[in-house]
């Protein structure tokens, strides 16, 4: 039952190199033999046929007659695998470069946010603790995990510059929007401007 189940997924396998190899050999045509990988999969794929056929026409279970050679061959297989694995670990790499990249750049964002309210709350910190004790003590804990937040920020910075880059840009830009709101508001508030305008 079980050899039967791995015999149709071998053969699902076979079907998708042999149409793979197919449309390599219609897209690239004669140039498809110039590449010693294509040769190889041609090869193999060759092989994996007519090994298929072997098994269909002689049913290995209920006669005692096996193809060896074509048993042994099936090793080459395996470079077919090695050549897959190669995209496989390109297309992890990827994937795990674009996760660290969005992490560093999530992480860099919130340390923008944390230096700019940070700032904010030192700013305004006589109104916001009234004892003069508290305030001292908030202000220099605020200040110690400043300092730590921004040597984080400068080795992302070191790091990856490009992300820095887009981060302090998109906090530009979103200090530019404010700003043009909180004008926006108070000439509306004052009565120079119209709301339609």
């Amino acid at each position: 039952m079980l050899a039967e189940h791995f015999s149709y997924v071998n053969y699902c396998f076979l079907f998708l190199f042999v149409f793979e190899m197919v449309l390599k050999l219609i897209g690239q045509r004669k140039y498809y033999f110039y590449n010693k990988w294509n040769l190889l999969d041609f090869a193999i794929i060759l092989i994996s046929i007519a090994d298929s056929i072997s098994d269909l026409v002689t049913n290995c279970e209920s006669v005692n007659f096996q193809f060896n050679i074509f048993r042994i061959i099936r090793v080459i297989r395996l470079f077919r695998c090695v050549r897959l694995m190669k995209w496989i670990f390109v297309f992890l790499h990827k994937i795990i470069r674009d996760l660290i990249n969005k992490s560093v750049c999530s992480g860099y964002d919130i340390g923008i946010g944390f230096v700019v309210a940070s700032d904010e709350v030192i700013a305004h910190l006589d109104h916001i603790v009234a004892y003069k004790e508290c305030r001292g003590v908030f202000e220099e804990k605020l200040m110690a995990v400043r300092k730590d937040v921004g040597n984080s920020l400068g080795k992302v910075r070191k790091e990856f510059p490009g992300i820095a880059i887009a981060i302090n840009t998109k906090q530009v830009m979103r200090l530019i929007l404010n700003k043009g709101r909180d004008t926006t508001w108070q000439l509306l508030h004052d009565g120079l401007v119209e709301e339609f305008d």
